[in-house]
């Protein structure tokens, strides 16, 4: 079975190129529907696209909306980065690769089977110490993920994407970890399956001691609607034993039972990124998020979740908190009280988003999972704002760090995702295709 990758540019969020740098580990062949040209060993080849052609170093080679090429070793994309280990490295892919042209760019697509696109994700999503049964869920997920991403690429003539919108994907590199080939090798073609249909498999890094229910943090992606329709096998579940004091509490108070609570022995909770603060000025932020506001309002989809006051002025910030939590105690909906009227942002992404640039080279909060410490000056004005918060992503569906702890304590993968996915089965995807 073979996928479609649309492959992204260095940031993961564009999904349209205008040229590419490319040399081929053996000799590489182009093709359009009445052409073919190849070039040798190692040969640089600038591809570009002017004025409706797609041009081959100085050939004039093809006004086609679509080409392709392809060389029977790997092929490296020089002008692309991405993070493999650690480093910005040039990317390496095996398998066929095709272009189409979107009016003066044109979209990246690879062709691979199933399998090598699961190993590529693996091991862009995982290190290579964790452990095996952790690696082995992961690879189930993965490929589930690729029958039944979250967004449709279809309009893009691909199934996924190599970006944060499915999963991560990296391919080529000669020093890959056995156990990621073993983990892909052992499970394959196993999927996750609920009412005999693959699920939707998302996934982030760490919870926080308490996974989350996917509409409390998603919105439907064809109608917008927020909080979308609950996903049976994504719910809510404790990353192990959890003192019974924290499910008599509430909100802002049942996370600082998971955050200041020594006794809190779950999957996650002795990991770094089982909780984090951080602290900011009144300055930094009257500086920066009035301009994020501003910025969601232009965007078409992101100002649904905005309720701005009448006037749509944003003054000073006097108090920022919650007004709306999740099952799990995610943050649902922020209320801001400016000097001039309250603002309310929905959706825990946006919410994280709210905070780019409040800091140098800062992007967006952790998680969603988060509580506050205002102080204020002689004056009574917002002096500071410091930000706790549990676990790192979504927290929604198989939680990365916790299946390592899982499989660290001798779970299997079969128990792994059926603690994460719930009521769902393993199965063939030759039982379903």
């Amino acid at each position: 079975m073979q996928i479609r990758i649309l492959i992204t540019d260095n940031d993961l969020k564009n999904k349209f190129h205008e040229s590419l740098e490319i040399i081929g580990h053996d000799k590489i062949i182009f093709t359009d529907f009445n052409h073919v040209i190849e070039f040798g060993v190692s040969q640089k080849i600038q591809l570009t696209l002017t004025d409706g052609w797609f041009y081959l170093n100085d050939i004039k080679f093809s006004k086609e909306k679509v080409i392709n090429f392809k060389s029977h070793k790997l092929i490296t994309l020089i002008n692309l980065k991405r993070l493999f280990q650690g480093q910005n490295k040039e990317p390496e892919y095996c398998g066929e690769f095709e272009l189409i042209m979107v009016n003066n760019q044109f979209n990246l697509i690879q062709v691979v089977d199933l399998e090598k696109y699961v190993l590529g994700a693996i091991q862009a999503e995982l290190p290579a110490n964790f452990a095996i049964e952790a690696m082995k869920a992961q690879a189930i997920a993965c490929r589930t993920y690729a029958l039944n991403p979250r967004i449709s690429h279809l309009p893009d003539n691909a199934n996924v994407c190599d970006s944060y919108f499915c999963c991560l994907y990296y391919c080529g590199h000669n020093d890959l970890n056995k156990n990621y080939q073993i983990s892909v090798l052992s499970t394959k073609n196993k999927i996750i399956s609920y009412a005999h249909k693959p699920i939707l498999a998302i996934f982030s890094s760490c919870a926080g001691g308490v996974t989350n229910n996917f509409a409390d943090c998603f919105s439907d992606p064809v109608t917008g609607k927020f909080p979308s329709e609950s996903i049976p096998y994504l719910k809510s579940v404790p990353e192990g034993n959890i003192n019974d004091g924290y499910f008599k509490l509430q909100n802002s108070e049942a996370l600082k039972f998971l955050y200041f609570n020594k006794e809190v022995n779950t999957f996650d909770s002795n990991l770094i990124q089982y909780k984090w603060s951080i602290q900011f000025t009144a300055n930094e932020l009257e500086n920066q998020i009035h301009v994020n506001v501003q910025e969601m309002l232009a965007n078409e989809t992101e100002q649904l979740f905005i309720q701005a006051p009448k006037h749509k002025c944003f003054g000073h910030i006097q108090e920022i908190k919650v007004k709306r939590f999740g099952e799990s105690f995610v943050a649902m909906e922020l209320a801001i009280l400016t000097s001039t009227g309250l603002w309310v942002i929905e959706k825990e992404l946006l919410i994280r988003k709210l905070f780019k640039n409040c800091k140098p080279k800062f992007n967006l909060l952790k998680s969603g999972k988060i509580f506050f410490k205002h102080e204020y000056d002689k004056l009574g004005l917002l002096a500071r704002l410091t930000i706790f918060g549990l676990g790192l992503g979504h927290g929604v569906g198989l939680q990365q760090t916790g299946a390592n702890a899982m499989a660290l304590k001798q779970k299997n993968f079969t128990e792994i995702l059926n603690h994460y996915y719930c009521n769902t089965q393993i199965i063939d995807l030759n039982t379903i295709i």
